[in-house]
């Protein structure tokens, strides 16, 4: 018989075997790759699953509610999810679950529904309202069944249901502990505590719940499983005297029933950090108020604070802050009520500059509800009232309280600008003017001024104070008393900038926006540029209006820093601007 072929080709029968074998290899290849496939879809789903529980979790003990789009119910019949493989625990609707609510930078790796708001396709992660279960209604493949719920614990090959039934769930599943303030690890006195909790079951008996010792169960509000109570830190020291700081806020939930079992003493968190005890945000030696940030300075040279958190420690170690910076700022100024220390006094001061008779110290603003005080019809209509001077002392002694609690008090970094209609203290901004009295009054107690102190406009006892604490701590030892020899905008003064240009000529008329003068202890233009107005007025005269500072105004061109300037209550003029204080509640 005649072979087919040569030495240099193949058999019949080789070719058969090799087509064989290719085949069984192709099968294996596309079984292997499916195989593949299809355990990466499940990982894929068993990943969004676990970080969707967690995230609804996060999202309802935050907001006591669910994730969800409320516009429709699913029902998993309908999607052919077997009993078996749901949690018995589940209870009234589905519902598709809200991307959009959750964490800012949340991702998932299907649900294409979830993302695009589509509740007609299979691809949707659905969450049971009353177990928080999340299910994957399309399905995913393992070891040739298909699964619509995951568990973190459970790598398939039987249903959910089993594990449900198998786990000894615990009551309480989820246990939270806040503190309201900028760190919401650490509290200090008068802070708020939030402790939150969520059951897997309904109560038979509702926990007793202790924060600090203290029996708080009277103030737990309840929303369905979920409990909130707030705890206001009354004290860091013991009854002894000895400090928490350091320590953990300890609480417990204690003494509940729930699914025909005694719940577990709880005294430890099952998701985020625990509280901890702390003297608060301090910063050589200065207390920084909640919703603000350290910048940068110290508390001699001028300590600044931004209420802006991208500010925070940008000058950090330097002494000199620059003028780049996003928020509102304020610097510390240290002083003290007892006249027995030696150290700057929170006080008012006549400087040897005043001559005006009308204006010389002017009147303590602790006068103002004396027996005698009159009023004049021009103070009256503009805003000038016994109720505003009562308002006035009870500013000042609550300044004085301020400071002798907690050592001094922050001032505007700059006089206020204007941004549209919002008021600011920030630099390179047109300063806030042309506004009476009453107007930079009313304005500057409404200024934003974080959750533990209160905005104030500026006192004569703030001013000299301020005045004090730059004499003493800069280079600006006469700063109340001349103009000579500083970079300010005065009328007479040349100005420069940070390169050495010239920015506003001597002798001419130029107000100039926020920050572009020489700072002294981190504080711009208490002399010169805006004549600023004060809480020290003086009412029944003519010009009962007190301003300081100085002007680059022509006509009042040798005012320093400490002179005293008396105008009448209704003018509203481009060269009266404002300043605000910080005092610490």
């Amino acid at each position: 018989m005649k072979k087919i072929g040569n030495s240099h080709g193949i058999t019949l029968v080789s070719l058969v075997v090799t087509i064989v074998v290719m085949m069984i290899l192709t099968i294996s290849i596309t079984t292997s790759v499916t195989s593949t496939l299809e355990l990466q879809k499940y990982n894929n789903v068993k990943e969004d699953i676990i970080a969707l529980s967690e995230e609804v979790k996060i999202y309802y003990m935050k907001n006591a509610k669910l994730p969800v789009y409320t516009d429709k119910t699913f029902d998993l019949v309908e999607y052919n999810v077997p009993s078996e493989d749901t949690n018995p625990n589940d209870s009234g609707a589905y519902y598709a679950i809200d991307l959009s609510v959750l964490s800012s930078n949340f991702e998932i790796n299907c649900g294409a529904g979830n993302k695009d708001k589509d509740l007609t396709t299979d691809d949707l992660y659905v969450l049971n309202e009353e177990s928080l279960t999340v299910y994957y209604l399309k399905g995913a493949i393992l070891n040739g069944i298909k699964h619509y719920t995951i568990i973190d614990d459970f790598s398939g090959g039987s249903y959910a249901s089993e594990y449900y039934k198998k786990a000894d769930l615990p009551i309480i599943s989820v246990v939270t502990i806040e503190s309201n303030g900028s760190d919401k690890t650490k509290a200090t006195k008068d802070d708020i505590v939030t402790l939150k909790f969520l059951s897997n079951y309904d109560y038979t008996t509702k926990p007793t719940v202790t924060i600090d010792g203290q029996d708080v169960t009277a103030q737990c509000q309840w929303n369905g499983r979920l409990c909130t109570v707030n705890y206001k830190v009354a004290s860091i020291k013991y009854l002894d005297g000895d400090s928490k700081v350091g320590e953990k806020v300890e609480f417990s939930i204690s003494n509940y029933t729930a699914d025909d079992r005694t719940g577990k003493e709880i005294t430890d968190v099952t998701f985020g950090q625990n509280v901890y005890f702390s003297e608060g945000y301090v910063v050589d030696g200065v207390e920084i108020p909640r919703g603000f940030v350290y910048v940068g300075g110290t508390k001699d040279s001028g300590l600044v604070i931004s209420d802006n958190a991208s500010d925070k420690d940008k000058y950090k170690n330097r002494e000199v802050v620059g003028t780049d910076l996003v928020g509102n700022q304020y610097v510390w100024v240290p002083c003290t009520t007892n006249s027995s220390i030696d150290a700057i006094q929170f006080a008012r001061t006549e400087w040897d500059v005043e001559d005006d008779s009308n204006t010389k110290a002017s009147k303590d603003e602790l006068t103002l509800t004396d027996s005698g005080v009159t009023y004049t019809d021009a103070d009256t209509s503009n805003g000038i009232t016994a109720d505003v001077s009562k308002e006035i002392v009870a500013q000042i002694k609550a300044e004085k309280a301020s400071v002798t609690e907690h050592g001094g008090f922050y001032i505007g970094r700059y006089e206020v600008g204007k941004i549209g209609d919002t008021a600011v203290i920030k630099a390179n901004q047109t300063p806030y003017s042309e506004v009476t009295w009453s107007t930079a009054y009313n304005l500057a107690k409404k200024m934003k001024a974080g959750s533990t102190t209160t905005s104030y406009l500026c006192s004569s006892y703030a001013w000299d104070t301020a005045i004090n604490f730059i004499e003493k701590n800069s280079t600006a030892k006469k700063y109340a008393t001349t103009v000579e020899g500083f970079n300010g905008n005065w009328y007479t003064q040349e100005v420069v900038d940070g390169q050495n240009s010239v920015i506003k000529e001597a002798n001419t008329e130029k107000m100039l926006n926020t920050g572009l003068t020489t700072a002294y202890c981190n504080i711009f233009d208490m002399g010169g540029n805006e004549l600023e107005y004060t809480t020290e007025i003086n009412p029944g005269i003519l010009e009962s209006i007190i301003a300081r500072g100085g002007t680059y105004h022509k006509d009042f061109n040798d005012l320093p820093a400490g002179q005293r300037l008396d105008t009448t209550p209704d003018l509203s003029a481009q060269m009266f601007g404002i300043r605000t204080t910080l005092f610490l509640n």
